[in-house]
């Protein structure tokens, strides 16, 4: 009795190491799998041979290029996007970036460009600024544009130069104003006067003074005074009026000529 038993255990016993090996084997296979692999992926056949630029039109594909810093050859497994994107923060106009890759060489940057949403006349200059009153671009002459131009700023620092956010309480409420308008709405507009916070003024691309008071609502007001135009340009001529008062949503005022 006690002889089978033995035999019993000498063959689980055997069983059991037989398992361990054919486990300690995987193991290994599945280490030299990943060696194998993460060597592979630093070889000469992931170098990367095209780089393509997406997103841009206001900055070349050799300029986005030329700040990433990366070059054909490179390991493509090997860019950093988060240090790829601040390189290219260098340049006003790109907000950022994000990397693709299409294995085994092409590399894609995608990136994300900065758009005006209003212009300063300095008088020496004409600067762009966006949202995030980043001055992107600055000119010393414009044939046109197609943003409205921000007037009757105090205390404005016309030595701003591009990359740098401009500081100042009269571009602040324009700004505040313009987020609330949509693509279609800014483009109507020519100019927005903020000389006075509480009684701001803007020009429509058509010439019309609208007043819209301190600037809230602004949706409403649009809604408002874009009928009174309408309604003028099929019933008569806009060149009479002028101004429209939407300070007051329920008592507009219409001034003729």
């Amino acid at each position: 009795m006690a002889k089978k038993k033995n035999l019993v255990y000498i063959k689980e016993y055997k069983r059991s190491r037989a398992n361990n090996h054919k486990f300690v084997l995987l193991v290994v296979f599945f280490v030299a799998c990943l060696l194998a692999g993460y060597f592979f992926s630093l070889s000469s056949f992931f170098a990367i041979d095209t780089i393509k630029v997406e997103g841009n039109q206001q900055v070349s594909d050799e300029r986005v290029i030329a700040l990433s810093g990366i070059e054909k050859g490179r390991n493509i497994f090997k860019i950093n996007e988060q240090e790829l994107s601040q390189w290219l923060k260098i340049e006003p106009l790109l907000a950022g970036a994000t990397v693709s890759r299409k294995l085994p060489g092409t590399l894609i940057i995608k990136v994300e460009e900065r758009e005006a949403t209003a212009i300063i006349a300095t008088g020496r200059a004409f600067i762009w600024l966006d949202q995030q009153r980043m001055v992107i671009s600055r000119f010393v002459k414009m044939d046109s544009f197609d943003v409205p131009l921000l007037t009757g700023l105090s205390d404005f620092d016309n030595s701003v130069m591009p990359g740098t956010y401009v500081k100042n309480e009269s571009v602040d409420q324009a700004i505040v104003l313009l987020k609330q308008m949509t693509d279609e709405m800014r483009s109507q507009i020519s100019e927005v006067n903020v000389a006075d916070p509480q009684k701001i003024i803007i020009y429509t691309k058509d010439g019309v003074e609208v007043r819209l008071g301190d600037g809230e609502d602004f949706e409403e007001k649009y809604i408002l005074y874009t009928a009174i135009i309408a309604d003028r340009t099929t019933n008569g001529d806009i060149r009479q009026i002028a101004y429209i008062d939407v300070a007051v949503l329920d008592k507009p005022v219409i001034s003729y000529n």
